[in-house]
C-alpha cells in the first residue's frame, strides 16, 4: 500500500481520482524521505555499486570545469555556490589576486566534495608518465576533500563497479 501512494506519479490513474493518505506513522514518514526516494540511492546494496551516474553534458561540464586553465569571476563563484546546501557562506582564498579576484574550478569542485581523499589516473593518462605530477594533469589526488591535482572524468564520477567517487 505504500509502495503505490510514493509510486502514484509513476503509475496510470486507476479511477478519476485516487484517495491520497496522509503518512500515518514517524517510521512511515522515514522511508519515504530517506528509503523510497530514487536520488538517495546512489549505490546498490545487492553489489555494493553505483546504479546512476552522470553522462554526456554533466560530465563534460564536470571534465571542462576541473580543467587546469578554468578561472571563474567572483559573481559566478556566488551564484555557484549559493545552490549548495552545504555552503557556510565563506568564499575560498582566489587562486589569482590582480586585476581582479579569480577562482579555479578546482577550488569550487571542492567545495562539493565529502571530506575523502583518493589518488588515480584520468582516462586519457599516457602509460610511460610516472611520478607524483603530471604534466597533462591527469593524475587525480583528493586530498581531505580537497582536489589538489587532475581532471574529474568518467572513471571518476561514472556509474561503474570500480568508479571512485560515488554515494
Amino acid at each position: 500500500m505504500l509502495l503505490f501512494h510514493a509510486c502514484l506519479p509513476l503509475l496510470p490513474p486507476l479511477s478519476p481520482s485516487p484517495p491520497l493518505r496522509p503518512l500515518q506513522s514517524y517510521g512511515t514518514r522515514a522511508e519515504v524521505l530517506n528509503i523510497i526516494l530514487s536520488p538517495r540511492q546512489v549505490v546498490s546494496p545487492q553489489a555494493n555499486k553505483p546504479v546512476m551516474g552522470i553522462v554526456q553534458d554533466t560530465l563534460l561540464g564536470v571534465m571542462k570545469f576541473t580543467f587546469r586553465d578554468t578561472f571563474i569571476t567572483r559573481d559566478l563563484t556566488y551564484n555557484i555556490l549559493m545552490n549548495l546546501e552545504t555552503w557556510d557562506g565563506r568564499l575560498p582564498v582566489p587562486a589569482i589576486l590582480k586585476p581582479q579576484p579569480l577562482w579555479t574550478g578546482k577550488q569550487l569542485f571542492s567545495c562539493l566534495l565529502p571530506k575523502i581523499n583518493m589518488a588515480h589516473t584520468s582516462n586519457n593518462h599516457p602509460d610511460q608518465e610516472e611520478g607524483i605530477m603530471s604534466v597533462s594533469d591527469t593524475l587525480v589526488l583528493v586530498e581531505m576533500g580537497e582536489l589538489i591535482q587532475g581532471t574529474i572524468d568518467k572513471r571518476t564520477v561514472g556509474n561503474g563497479q570500480f568508479k571512485h567517487a560515488h554515494g
